[in-house]
């Protein structure tokens, strides 16, 4: 409805009505004008009568007669007034902390208003029936027996809960214990699809995994199609819970299974999902408080929500390396606290109770990835100051301090860990200052180098020393950095001889390691098949860009025909056609899987153009100062 010019009741022969102010009682009963001046009016100071005034105010109208056109008076509703009322209105006492974002300041206020009671259902979830009919048989006679099931279980708390700590050990094997005991058609389907996820990680990450893992797959894809995080209606938080713990379980996994610039295409929508679930925000009102402090029930599921927040914070920057793209956390845009390094029977314990003995290795692994990713969120928008820097890696040390020196091989990979985060930060950050010509001193012994080769050492030192997370380092961690720095240095280096023995078996075995995941094979879906053919995924620049690079140096080191080191395609290459130029793309798309669930086409229109680095190459092949032209392919590997 369109709003009215302020000129149009300004027109001869209307009625304009104002509310005045009611005058006193005995001037109202004589029908007198009333100065309306108290504790007396003058009328009634005249006369010497009583003057009184009304305690409740009485409306009253007045009629005045508009014979024309009336000047434009600002009145003081106008927006002017108002916004300038509240520029100059006191500020609350919260929002002058500098210390915490704006939005949380808001939100704060907002939860402290008072609030009508509202009818909260119960914690039911989706029964698995209102799925379709008879959906829940045909379900179970999929399912394995409890009992296969239990060593799947059992291996996925060894294998993949320790680098994939969403949930709670204790409650988890509480909910999985009901889960068998009260199987039937009303069960959640949030919990179901919990479950399968749990069974599928843990079967396929057996040693000698057997055709149950696709059938727990298939089981899985079932659940998930109508269990989808964009179209979910949160009505009960912890159901909600267990459906983006299963999605963030399985795509984690899942990533070492695709290409790396394409194997997050699911964060996005678990990001906003997790903020919906407010797990951006530190939940300490005073609403929150009472509740938390009662029972420890509450305190776990605050845990393991923040546990939540941060392993979504971790696949951001992740997918910021593995694809190039903007991050989508912002460092300023949540307010969770850390989680705990304590077992979960210990999460009970106060911060002073929780001594060393009852900190998990692991947990102090993920304690230092967390910061790992929370400082590069920042570095990534604003390079930081050698102080910054420093502190950083005297939180790694102090962290490392923490942990037992018994030999034990889990002590040994969260120590290794541990150590590639300092080289991991310096890489991308000593890459980001070469790009911006503020690095100097690229010899055979100069810091950024040497540190590229302490991240790769430590790399294939991770790879084989617990085979069992083997799907996480080298499947999930991308050596992206390290590598591009080592290719770039021996593009201009002079001491040949020296590289051989420090830099060259080190490139060919980590090239090695990602083609040799390639190669072994992955599963594919029926999402992925059109006209019953599998559609090979071509490979993104920057990864090309490696294995051109890797070529163009060792045939200028004369490495490519010596018959020493390792070739790393192991004198083939499997692809889907067999036409030069498919024998040439596949040998240019190291990371290059196969095409999986949820790959939109969008990621296929990235692909790779040969005669980019082609025409670069001729030019100048190995020229370090010509970065204008460099920087248009390796872009993506810097900090945004």
């Amino acid at each position: 409805m369109p709003i009215a010019d302020h000129k149009a009741g300004a027109i001869s022969g209307r009625i304009r009505r104002h509310r005045v102010t009611t005058a006193c009682i005995e001037c109202r009963n004589r029908r007198v004008k009333c100065d309306r001046l108290k504790p007396a009016c003058l009328q009634c100071s005249r006369t010497l009568r009583p003057c009184n005034y009304a305690r409740t105010r009485v409306k009253k109208i007045e009629f005045e007669h508009v014979t024309g056109v009336q000047p434009n008076v600002q009145s003081e509703d106008s927006w002017t007034s108002v916004l300038n009322l509240q520029r100059d209105a006191p500020r609350v006492a919260g929002s002058t902390d500098v210390s915490k974002p704006s939005w949380i300041v808001a939100e704060e206020e907002e939860l402290c208003l008072p609030r009508p009671r509202r009818c909260i259902p119960g914690p039911h979830g989706t029964p698995i029936n209102s799925l379709g009919f008879s959906y829940f048989t045909l379900l179970a006679n999929e399912l394995p027996s409890a009992e296969l099931c239990g060593t799947f279980f059992e291996n996925f708390l060894r294998t993949v809960h320790p680098v994939v700590p969403v949930c709670h050990v204790p409650t988890l094997e509480r909910e999985y214990a009901n889960f068998w005991k009260n199987l039937s058609s009303n069960t959640s389907a949030e919990l179901w699809l919990l479950v399968s996820a749990i069974l599928y990680t843990g079967s396929h990450n057996l040693p000698y995994p057997d055709q149950t893992s696709s059938k727990l797959l298939h089981l899985l894809g079932d659940v998930a199609s109508h269990m989808e995080l964009a179209s979910y209606y949160i009505c009960d938080q912890d159901s909600a819970l267990q459906l983006l713990q299963a999605h963030l379980i399985m795509n984690t996994y899942r990533t070492n299974q695709l290409s790396p610039f394409a194997a997050f295409g699911f964060l996005p929508q678990a990001i906003r999902f997790g903020q919906q679930l407010r797990l951006h925000v530190e939940h300490h009102t005073k609403r929150n408080e009472k509740i938390s402090s009662n029972t420890s029930c509450n305190f776990e599921s605050a845990e393991a929500q923040r546990r939540i927040w941060y392993h979504l914070v971790f696949l951001d920057v992740e997918s910021v390396i593995a694809n190039g793209l903007p991050p989508i956390i912002r460092s300023d845009g949540y307010v969770t606290k850390l989680p705990s390094m304590a077992y979960d029977t210990s999460l009970s314990l106060h911060s002073d109770e929780q001594q060393a003995g009852n900190v998990g290795s692991m947990m102090i692994a993920m304690q230092g990835q967390y910061q790992w990713a929370r400082h590069m969120q920042k570095w990534f928008e604003s390079l930081p100051t050698p102080t910054e820097v420093t502190s950083f890696k005297t939180l790694i040390e102090h962290l490392l301090l923490l942990i037992p020196k018994d030999g034990s091989i889990e002590n040994e990979w969260v120590r290794t860990y541990l150590r590639m985060q300092i080289d991991r930060a310096y890489c991308m950050l000593g890459l980001r200052f070469w790009q911006l010509d503020r690095f100097t001193g690229t010899g055979c012994q100069s810091e950024i180098v040497r540190t590229a080769r302490s991240f790769l050492t430590n790399y294939l030192k991770l790879s084989i020393l617990s085979p069992n997370l083997s799907w996480f380092l080298p499947g999930l961690i991308q050596p992206l950095h390290a590598l591009i720095i080592l290719l770039m240095h021996l593009s201009t280096c002079t001491d040949i001889c020296s590289e051989e023995s420090l830099s060259r078996s080190l490139l060919d075995d980590v090239f090695e390691l990602r083609v040799s995941r390639i190669l072994a094979g992955t599963i594919i879906s029926e999402k992925a098949r059109i006209n019953s053919e599998k559609i090979p995924q071509r490979a993104n620049s920057r990864y090309s860009m490696l294995v051109e690079l890797r070529a163009r140096i060792w045939k200028r080191c004369g490495w490519d025909r010596d018959g020493k080191g390792k070739d790393p395609w192991g004198g083939r290459l499997d692809d889907f056609d067999e036409d030069e130029d498919a024998t040439k793309e596949a040998a240019e798309g190291v990371t290059d899987v196969e095409l999986k669930d949820g790959l939109q086409s969008s990621l296929l229109s990235e692909s790779f153009q040969p005669q980019s680095i082609g025409d670069l190459m001729d030019e100048d092949p190995l020229n370090m100062f010509q970065w204008d032209k460099w920087e248009g392919l390796t872009e993506g590997l810097f900090v945004p």
